[in-house]
């Protein structure tokens, strides 16, 4: 995550696997998936729209190791670094 946090408004590629997982109800009436992506150096807050969710939503499910691709932002109440997630893919 310090690499992350030096990556404000980047695109970047992250590879991991998923260690929490949390669905909250969004302002539009959409779902919005919270997940924490654990890889050799730390964890990653990734914020997946449900659009998303429902394009890649095998890649999500599964407990093997994948990569997801988007934008770096400050998200929450503490403004900690997280992936805005656009794409994803599992790490073959």
């Amino acid at each position: 995550t310090l690499e992350a946090s030096n990556r404000i408004g980047q695109r970047l590629r992250v590879a991991g696997m998923r260690f929490t997982w949390q669905r909250r109800g969004g302002k539009s009436g959409e779902y919005i998936y919270l997940m924490d992506l654990e890889d050799l150096e730390g964890m990653l807050l990734v914020v997946i729209s449900e659009e998303v969710y429902r394009r890649y939503q095998r890649v999500f499910s599964r407990d093997k190791p994948f990569i997801v691709e988007g934008e770096i932002s400050l998200e929450g109440r503490f403004n900690e670094p997280a992936i805005r997630a656009e794409r994803a893919w599992r790490l073959e």
